[in-house]
């Protein structure tokens, strides 16, 4: 009986390890087959395999199997983008001993609180067993909860689900105190295991359906950003398409504004001659971009900005020290000036003194250096490294969209304020 319960606490050791290990190649790296009962079939093959090499109660040959099963998997079963095969074997181990670490502080937690509470089993069994599920629901905690966050960047958490969290662990921990209590009185194998599978499992399933639960606020996150974006998208195609109508109702009229001009000359009347020329000036002039640089959409973007910027009393100033723009992309110029810009300008129209806003854009090395700097009334607050607006706990989603965008060239964005002044410094690589 003793080696039948040692045998289900090393099964169910494996699989807790075969899961997260899994989920930490599925987080990291790409699969590189598309059917997933290869991986399901793979990691069945795995539990088996290192149950009976536990079954020896070797610790090297226990971390030696471990080692082998697992770098295999990551050198064939899993791809990524550099094709760094031995890296990735290189981070899977290096991922199984944090497994390993986190292991064994949990036994020694255990071994310290039942000692502590004097609720240690006088059986070496079930002392063991309780020492290996307590380990688990450690490990579990440590990966949802805290670790997955490091490598999976779009892994979002509120602090409800980090408590709710912490509540199921601590709910796992009692439960095994409360089977340790149960057993000192009476060693019932079969009760303790089945006990025992029971809490280890529900707390497996109940942190996998929190994590699902993530993963679809982080969906639907990403997909209030995408609305953001193409509400951006949208209203600067709107205001093109104004200035296109006006230009086709000038265009419409030129000939006549041309012959009034004419007459006007012929009857001597210059003055009046000069000041229809500066009217007619004044309308086109909103209508034709400047060339700040080398880059249409820029420059549409940045003339479309100043005539907003100065319509609501706002100076827009605009220096470009830089040429070769061509490596941005059109979307990510309307992402990253456009959600930058119109920070810019809600922060000046609050401002009682002077408005203004300048942008600079320079050569920094072989990257291009933005600043975009504006007035701001008071200081704008800053929390991890990002503006958080007045009204809201939060960044907004506009900042975010800047945040992807600037990795999409491997740069970085800082915000930073100043004697009334606020700046968005952007790097980016060409």
């Amino acid at each position: 009986m003793e080696n039948l319960v040692y045998l289900f606490t090393c099964f169910l050791s494996c699989v807790i390890i075969a899961r997260l290990m899994f989920q930490f190649m599925d987080d990291r790296y790409g699969r590189t087959f598309g059917n997933p009962w290869i991986y399901r079939i793979a990691a069945a093959v795995i539990v088996v395999i290192v149950t009976l090499v536990n079954l020896k109660r070797s610790t090297l040959w226990n971390i030696g199997a471990n080692f082998l099963v697992f770098g295999i998997v990551s050198f064939i079963f899993y791809e990524d983008k550099r094709g760094r095969r031995y890296w990735r074997v290189l981070e899977s181990e290096c991922f199984f001993l944090m497994i390993a670490l986190s292991e064994g502080v949990g036994v020694f937690g255990i071994d310290l609180l039942m000692e502590g509470l004097s609720l240690m089993p006088e059986d070496a069994v079930i002392s063991s067993s309780i020492e290996v599920a307590f380990s688990k629901l450690v490990l579990v905690f440590f990966y949802y909860a805290l670790v997955r966050r490091l490598w999976k960047k779009d892994y979002k958490q509120s602090r409800t689900q980090v408590f709710l969290y912490l509540v199921m662990f601590i709910y796992g921990m009692v439960n095994i105190l409360m089977l340790a209590i149960a057993v000192t009185r009476k060693a019932d194998y079969f009760l303790f295991c089945a006990n025992l599978g029971c809490v280890i499992f529900a707390n497996l399933y109940l942190f996998y359906t929190l994590k699902v639960e993530d993963e679809k606020s982080g969906m639907e996150y990403q997909i209030a950003m995408m609305k953001q974006q193409e509400s951006l998208q949208y209203g600067h195609y709107e205001r093109q398409r104004e200035k296109y109508g006006k230009s086709i109702e000038v265009l419409h009229d030129v000939s006549k504004h041309l012959r009034s001009i004419e007459e006007l000359y012929r009857a001597g009347m210059t003055d009046k001659a000069m000041e229809y020329t500066r009217q007619i000036g004044g309308i086109l002039k909103p209508l034709v971009p400047e060339n700040y640089s080398d880059n249409p959409m820029l420059n549409i973007l940045l003339a479309d900005r100043k005539q907003a910027a100065e319509g609501s009393g706002i100076r827009f100033v605009v220096k470009v020290e830089s040429t070769g723009f061509g490596f941005l992309e059109p979307v990510d110029v309307t992402t990253l000036f456009g959600n930058l810009l119109e920070n810019a300008m809600q922060a000046a129209l609050q401002c009682s003194g002077e408005r203004y806003i300048r942008v600079h854009i320079r050569n920094y090395n072989e990257m291009l250096a933005i600043r975009i700097e504006n007035s701001v009334e008071k200081e704008v607050k800053i929390k991890n490294g990002k503006p958080v607006s007045a009204d809201k706990k939060g960044t907004g989603i506009g900042c975010l969209n800047v945040e992807r965008c600037v990795e999409k060239y491997g740069g970085s964005v800082l915000y930073k304020n100043g004697d009334g002044k606020f700046y968005s410094d952007v790097i980016l690589n060409r």
